[in-house]
C-alpha cells in the first residue's frame, strides 16, 4: 500500500509540476507579451531614437526653401502670357504653309500631298530652265506608287 500511495504522491508532483510550467509558457491571449516581441524589432530597426530636432528644424527651412524658390520661379520670371491672334507676313506665312501642309502629307492627308506637288512643279518651273523637258523624261521612271503625286508635279510645271 506504501508503494501505491508513493506512487500517487509521485504523479500528483508531476501533474502539478506541468501544470505550474504551463502556465508560466502561456500567457492569456489579450497580454502585452504577444506584442512584446514586436515593439523590440521596432527598436532595434529604428535604434530606438527620434532625430534630432536641429535635423527636422534644418530639414523644414529646406523644404520652405525649396517652395519659395519655385513660387518664385513660376510666378515671378514665368509670366502669364494671354493668347493674341497675330498676323504673319506674306513671306512667312508661306513658309508657315508650307511646313503645316507637309506635316499633313506626312500624315496621310491627300489634299496636303497634292498642295505639296503644285507648289513643288510651280517652284521647279520657275528655277529650272527647260523643266518641262526634264519632267517628261522623269516621267518614265517614276514609281507607281508616285504616280498621282508626280501627275500633280507635271501638270504645275
Amino acid at each position: 500500500m506504501s508503494n501505491i500511495l508513493s506512487s500517487v504522491k509521485i504523479i500528483f508532483f508531476l501533474a502539478n509540476v506541468f501544470i505550474v510550467n504551463t502556465k508560466s509558457a502561456v500567457a492569456p491571449i489579450d497580454s502585452y507579451s504577444m506584442y512584446k516581441h514586436l515593439m523590440e524589432v521596432k527598436e532595434d530597426m529604428t535604434g530606438g531614437e527620434r532625430e534630432p530636432k536641429v535635423v527636422t528644424v534644418v530639414k523644414m527651412a529646406l523644404q520652405k526653401l525649396l517652395e519659395a524658390a519655385v513660387h518664385g520661379l513660376l510666378k515671378g520670371f514665368l509670366p502669364h502670357v494671354e493668347r493674341q491672334r497675330r498676323e504673319a507676313t506674306e513671306e512667312k506665312r508661306t513658309y508657315l504653309d508650307i511646313a503645316i501642309n507637309t506635316v499633313g502629307a506626312l500624315l496621310g492627308r491627300q489634299q496636303c500631298s497634292e498642295i505639296i506637288a503644285c507648289r513643288t512643279g510651280k517652284y521647279v518651273g520657275h528655277k529650272v530652265p527647260g523643266a518641262s523637258m526634264a519632267v517628261l523624261m522623269l516621267e518614265g521612271i517614276v514609281p507607281k506608287s508616285l504616280s498621282s503625286w508626280f501627275g500633280v508635279v507635271k501638270t504645275a510645271v
